[in-house]
C-alpha cells in the first residue's frame, strides 16, 4: 500500500496545481512522499501524526542511534534498554516489529517516512501536553532530530468522534447505558488485531471466572453472551489510549502490533494509567493472568484508587486542552 501512495505523487501534484489557492497541506505520516508534490506546488505541507508524540520522539531519534551500533533491535532482547529523549526507557523487544531486523522493506520504508519528517512546516500531533509533557518538550527542543533543525510541533488532540451512532452501535450503547457505573470491561484489539482460537478461549474463560460484564467483539464463545455483548460490527471507539485517557478509565495493556508495545510502555511507567497483560510475549496469556488483572482493574481502592485519581485528572485535562484556549 505505501509503494502505491508513492506513485500517486504525480497525479497529487497536478490536482494541487489545478486549485485556485491551497493554504496549507496536511499529510498523514505514511504519506511523506507527498512532500514532494507540496514543494514543487510551493504549499506549505504540515505532518499528522495519529500516534502518540513519544511514538514520534522514538522515531525521529532512530537514525541518530542507529549510527552508533551495528546490532539490531532483535537481538538485544528484554533486558537491554533503549534510551530515547522524551520518554521512558524501551526494551528492545518492544521496539515497533518493522525496525527489529535492519535492512528489510518495513525497516526501509518505516524509517525512511521519519528521516523526512524535518521537511515539514509542522508536527500535528494526536495528543495534548499535560499527558505527553516530556515528549513534547523533547520535540520542542530539538533533541530528537540529529543535524536539523525540527518543524513546529502542533498538539491538536485529543480528537475524538462524535455525532449518533446507528444500527447496532445503538443497541452496543443502549446496553452500556443499563450497566451499573464502572462495572463493563471492553476488549478491544486495535484496527487489525487477531488472536488465535486458543487465546480466544483463554480470555472467554477469564473474563467468565472474573464474574464481570464485558463489551466483547464478535467471535467470543456464544455462552457469554448471558453477560457481555457481541459486536459483529466496529464499535464506537477511537484511539484506545488516548480515549480511555479523556474518559478517566483505567487500562489493561496486551499489546499486539504496531507501536502497541511503546504505548504499553507509556500507559504503565510514564502515564501510570494502567497494568500490563504478563505473558503477551509467550504464545498464550493464560485465563488465570486475564481473571487476575481483570478483577484487579475494576477494583475501587488500593493500587487501583490511585490509578483512577490519576485518570480523572487525564481527563480534566484533556477537557482543559479541548476547550478554546487549549492545546
Amino acid at each position: 500500500m505505501l509503494y502505491v501512495l508513492r506513485l500517486t505523487v504525480t497525479s497529487l501534484l497536478a490536482f494541487l496545481r489545478s486549485l485556485p489557492s491551497v493554504a496549507a497541506h496536511v499529510l498523514d505520516i505514511f504519506c511523506v512522499d507527498a512532500l514532494d508534490a507540496a514543494a514543487e506546488a510551493s504549499v506549505p505541507a504540515f505532518l499528522y501524526y495519529a500516534s502518540s508524540s513519544t511514538y514520534a520522539a522514538m522515531f525521529l531519534r532512530i537514525p541518530q542511534y542507529l549510527a552508533t551500533t551495528e546490532r539490531e533491535f532483535k537481538d538485544m532482547g528484554k533486558d537491554e534498554l533503549i534510551r530515547f529523549p522524551g520518554g521512558p526507557p524501551v526494551p528492545a523487544s518492544d521496539m515497533a516489529r518493522s525496525v527489529l531486523v535492519h535492512g528489510t522493506w518495513a525497516f526501509a520504508l518505516r524509517t525512511g517516512h521519519h528521516a523526512r519528517s524535518p521537511e515539514a512546516k509542522g508536527l500535528l500531533i494526536n495528543t495534548y501536553e499535560w499527558l505527553e509533557a516530556r515528549a513534547v518538550g523533547a520535540l520542542r527542543d530539538g533533541a530528537c532530530v540529529h543535524g536539523r533543525p525540527t518543524p513546529p510541533v502542533y498538539c491538536i488532540g485529543p480528537l475524538t468522534l462524535e455525532g449518533e451512532a446507528k444500527g447496532e452501535w445503538h443497541a452496543c450503547l443502549s446496553w452500556l447505558d443499563a450497566q451499573p457505573d464502572r462495572s463493563v470491561v471492553f476488549l478491544c484489539f486495535g484496527s487489525l488485531g487477531a488472536v488465535s482460537a486458543a487465546q480466544l478461549k483463554e480470555i472467554t474463560h477469564g473474563l467468565e471466572n472474573s464474574d464481570l460484564d464485558a463489551l466483547l467483539p464478535e467471535g467470543f464463545l456464544e455462552r457469554t453472551r448471558k453477560r457481555g455483548l457481541v459486536l459483529k460490527m466496529w464499535a464506537p471507539q477511537w484511539n484506545s489510549v488516548l480515549e480511555a485517557a479523556s474518559t478517566a478509565t483505567p487500562m489493561l495493556c496486551w499489546p499486539l502490533a504496531g507501536e502497541q508495545r511503546l504505548n504499553k510502555l507509556f500507559v504503565v511507567s510514564e502515564m501510570k494509567a494502567g497494568f500490563v497483560m504478563e505473558g503477551y510475549n509467550n504464545e498464550l496469556v493464560k485465563a488465570g493472568e486475564v481473571e487476575k488483572k481483570v478483577r484487579l482493574v475494576m477494583e475501587e481502592s488500593g493500587e487501583v484508587g490511585k490509578l483512577r485519581d490519576r485518570v480523572v485528572l487525564a481527563k480534566e485535562k484533556a477537557v482543559e486542552a479541548q476547550a478554546g484556549n487549549g492545546s
